[in-house]
């Protein structure tokens, strides 16, 4: 096994070049400090028990675009290759085909708008028709705040405090309008100048 420094989130076996034996793809998920900067994924080729990281080669689209979450294998295209799909978190859910040199980006044009905080993946051939049918975890509609279209969830990520680390700020919809989701007291806590230059209602009414 090569040496993997990286943080993953999953790891699932498939034969991807037809060998008979199988690989290995470790899909890689945030850097530690960094959210929504994802991690590498690795792509680990095994030939004879001896395993090769070829994500850069077979996978360069994985290789650290995406928080990867949650994957599966299956043919898709039912030319008996393992193709690969993908959920993450803040991205959409990712069709990649293996034409056996290359996984392809074949996300259905359909699918390519469809972000969400996706957190697991798993297939069954729901409708009886012979082929696999997916089904895709998305953050539940028991969550206190709600995302559509057209007013989506957002988050922020920057050094807003110029403290040399990034901050996380997340942002909700409310009749029309986006608010960071946690008020003036949390969020000094992360970021202190917060409470200097929004001072709290009791001290603009005294200043008044």
């Amino acid at each position: 096994m090569p040496n993997i420094y990286s943080s993953g989130a999953v790891v699932i076996a498939f034969d991807q070049d037809s060998d008979g034996d199988q690989d290995l793809f470790v899909g890689g998920r945030m850097i530690p400090s960094k959210y929504l900067f994802a991690d590498h994924s690795q792509y680990l080729n095994n030939t004879g028990g001896k395993f090769e990281n070829k994500i850069n080669y077979l996978a360069p689209a994985l290789a650290n675009s995406y928080i990867v979450v949650d994957a599966i294998s299956d043919d898709l295209n039912g030319d008996g290759k393992a193709d690969l799909v993908v959920v993450g978190e803040w991205s959409n859910i990712k069709f990649f085909q293996n034409n056996g040199n290359i996984f392809k980006d074949v996300t259905p044009q359909n699918l390519k708008d469809e972000k969400g905080w996706w957190s697991s993946i798993e297939k069954s051939d729901l409708d009886n028709d012979g082929d696999m049918d997916f089904v895709v975890g998305n953050l539940g509609l028991n969550y206190k705040y709600k995302a559509s279209k057209e007013e989506p969830f957002h988050i922020y990520n920057y050094d807003f405090d110029k403290s040399r680390s990034l901050d996380i700020v997340l942002g909700y919809f409310n009749e029309g309008v986006c608010y960071p989701l946690r008020g003036r007291e949390c969020s000094s806590d992360q970021m202190p100048f917060i409470k200097e230059k929004f001072l709290p209602i009791k001290s603009l009414h005294q200043q008044i």
